[in-house]
């Protein structure tokens, strides 16, 4: 059998811009396998790590280790403290997740009315969601004491009794939801502000001609075009408040009488206090199946709600096995979720409605006084002013606390009443800085001298390792994101998931895997040790953040550029790199913060070895004294640069925290 000349010329005359184009596109597959490679060394073995200990009876004490199976897994459904942890753990997600919802569309649709502002009043409002989680709890800590708090004096101006917050068992899990309404609302009130701004304007001019009242608009256009973000808003804060740790730890320890022990504190107790690693591991994947749960519903609650992520081509969510992995989710937990998605949408509904019958009062009273419309507009704007300048009081007074306490004089830092007017003072920080040493009077209940700070030290280390890791997150992440967004190749879908996975893991389901492997490389305590662990969370956001920049840059630039002659990678360099530039820097300055604020992978890792300032200022707090100069000074220091970097990067805070979730 002969071969058809024809065919060979073709074929001939092809595989010279074919091999172009393989070459071409190789570079593309070495940035993409590198970080995938990383994500398997940091993320994807721990995690099979964890499922092996969980069928074994590993000991933290114990060198000898045998399998048991599925016995692990029936002991913990038959735990009373494990069941008594999966109901506190739901009613902090759930309490937290409806006050902040509440609050912050709240806040979102009054920001909208004003205006004028609006974007200086974000930006203020948004501070406490960027905060460092662990000084955040010892901060509530030290507001919320029974003798020196701040919270307790005002208890005693309004004529009440000073309240125990943090140790009677019936306030511990509300005043724990409150400090997570505090430090969640910013989240929900910028991303909901951000989709209120972005609606179009027309359909609402059209149903103010029609005679359509503030609450039908309001219940029949403004809802339902927000629910999808709505969605992505409750999908986000869900699975963070399901695994929340720091502010557990630093504030309640789980106590008291185990009224705040969230599942992530009670797999860490297992885990470090009592050395059971196979019984934590085994409880880790319980709290993961629940978060995944909750999740996958949530996701196909929003692909429901929105025509366009269920029926474009482009969509993750759309595809088969997703698909099939979904229904079966939805299937087993269908009822009690459908309750909590109607519960959220009832909220909407119903904080809509006050604000409506708000509004109108208003207008009525007003038109039973003569004022004209333009008059109303105006009242309308300073009341939603006031409302909103009162919840930044609330949102700020923290931060400000923390900064006017840290200029007093030690002896006058812990006063009840507080000291308003006094000369400031920059002892505290030179204590803390370790150019002089403390006094007895700094000292508060332990009346023993400080040695002299190492927390210079300490911030160097932060900034080391912050450093190093954002540095590799950057880079890894915006080449393996740029590959996967130009790239056509099967199984790009499941990348792009297991993406999305990452978010929904517990970091309790790393740590333990991560600390026996390091153990064992000689990496614990080490500054490499914790800057390649912290790829495992910081990694895969960047690739997902940068892929949402990225899928903004329209492809004809690039292909411009190769026509002139450039290669792949040239036009990356020299196009988009530049066009990306932003997002770039947002992604760093997030990787920086989050490193920054890693307080649970430090801790562990560090081995009292390598300390990171989120660690140390838990030396200050402890059960027998607080150092309450020293921590004030500390928390200011800590806070410094995230408060400088927050007012830089506040319009991409939504975009980074969200970036990419409905782009397929």
């Amino acid at each position: 059998m002969t071969a058809n000349p024809k065919a060979m010329d073709q074929q001939q005359s092809m595989g010279p811009r074919f091999r172009l184009v393989k070459k071409d596109m190789l570079p593309l597959y070495i940035c993409l396998g590198l970080p995938l490679l990383i994500m398997a060394f940091v993320f994807v073995y721990p995690l099979v790590y964890s499922f092996a200990l969980s069928v074994t009876n590993a000991h933290l004490m114990r060198p000898n280790v045998d399998f048991v199976g599925l016995r692990n897994y029936m002991r913990i459904l038959n735990d009373a403290r494990v069941w008594h942890s999966i109901r506190v753990t739901l009613t902090y997600a759930a309490g937290a997740m409806a006050l902040q919802f509440l609050v912050g569309f709240g806040l979102a649709l009054l920001i909208d009315y004003i205006g004028v502002v609006r974007g200086i009043l974000r930006t203020l409002i948004v501070i406490p969601l960027m905060l460092t989680p662990v000084v955040v709890g010892v901060i509530w800590r030290t507001m919320l004491n029974y003798d020196f708090g701040i919270i307790n004096y005002f208890v005693r101006l309004l004529g009440f009794d000073p309240i125990d917050w943090v140790y009677d068992p019936n306030l511990a899990l509300p005043a724990l939801i409150a400090i997570s309404v505090w430090g969640g609302v910013p989240f929900i009130m910028l991303v909901l502000s951000a989709g209120l701004a972005a609606m179009p304007r027309e359909p609402f001019e059209s149903a103010q001609i029609d005679g359509a009242s503030s609450w039908q608009t309001l219940r029949y256009l403004t809802i339902p075009m927000l629910r999808p973000v709505i969605m992505v808003v409750v999908i986000f804060r869900s699975y963070q408040l399901l695994r929340e740790f720091d502010v557990v730890f630093t504030l309640t320890k789980g106590g008291p009488a185990r009224a705040t022990e969230t599942l992530t504190y009670h797999i860490y107790a297992r885990m470090f206090e009592a050395g059971q690693i196979g019984i934590s591991a085994a409880i880790a994947y319980l709290l993961f199946f629940i978060t995944l749960a909750i999740v996958v519903f949530l996701f196909t609650q929003l692909e429901r709600g929105e025509p366009e992520l269920s029926s474009g081509d482009g969509s993750i969510l759309r595809r088969a096995p997703i698909r099939r992995l979904r229904t079966g989710i939805a299937f087993v937990i269908d009822l009690p979720l459908k309750i909590a998605v109607a519960v959220i949408d009832l909220l909407a509904i119903y904080l809509g409605a006050a604000l409506s019958t708000a509004a109108r009062l208003l207008r009525r009273g007003q038109a039973a006084s003569g004022v004209g419309r333009r008059e109303r507009r105006r009242l309308g704007v300073v009341i939603a002013s006031v409302i909103v300048g009162g919840w930044i009081v609330f949102a700020l007074l923290p931060v400000f606390w923390i900064y006017i306490s840290s200029v007093k004089e030690p002896p006058d830092v812990f006063k009840i009443p507080p000291k308003w007017l006094f000369t400031p003072t920059a002892h505290n920080y030179e204590v803390v800085l370790g150019i002089k040493y403390g006094t007895e009077a700094e000292l508060s209940m332990e009346g023993v001298k400080p040695p002299l700070s190492r927390f210079r030290e300490y911030i160097i280390n932060s900034v080391l390792i912050s450093g190093s890791t954002t540095l590799i997150n950057i880079t890894a992440g915006m080449l393996a994101a740029y590959a996967l967004v130009r790239l056509r190749f099967r199984g790009k879908e499941f990348i792009l998931v297991g993406m999305l996975f990452t978010r929904m893991v517990p970091p309790i389901m790393l740590i333990l895997p991560i600390f026996l492997i390091w153990r064992q490389l000689g990496l614990l305590g080490t500054y490499h040790g914790l800057a390649i662990a912290y790829l495992s969370f910081g990694l895969p956001f960047s690739i997902w953040m940068m892929r949402g920049y990225l899928l903004d840059i329209p492809a004809d630039l690039e292909e411009a550029a190769m026509v002139d002659g450039s290669s792949r990678l040239g036009a990356f360099f020299r196009v988009t790199l530049p066009l990306a530039a932003p997002g770039l820097a947002a992604t760093a300055v997030f990787n920086f913060i989050g490193a920054w604020n890693e307080f649970f992978f430090a801790i562990i890792l560090g081995n009292n070895q390598i300390k990171t300032v989120t660690v140390e200022i838990l030396t200050y707090v402890t059960d027998y004294a607080i150092l309450f100069g020293r921590l004030f000074a500390a928390a200011g220091l800590i806070l410094l640069p995230i408060i400088i970097f927050t007012f830089f990067v506040q319009k991409y805070i939504a975009t980074g925290l969200t970036g990419g979730a409905l782009k397929g």
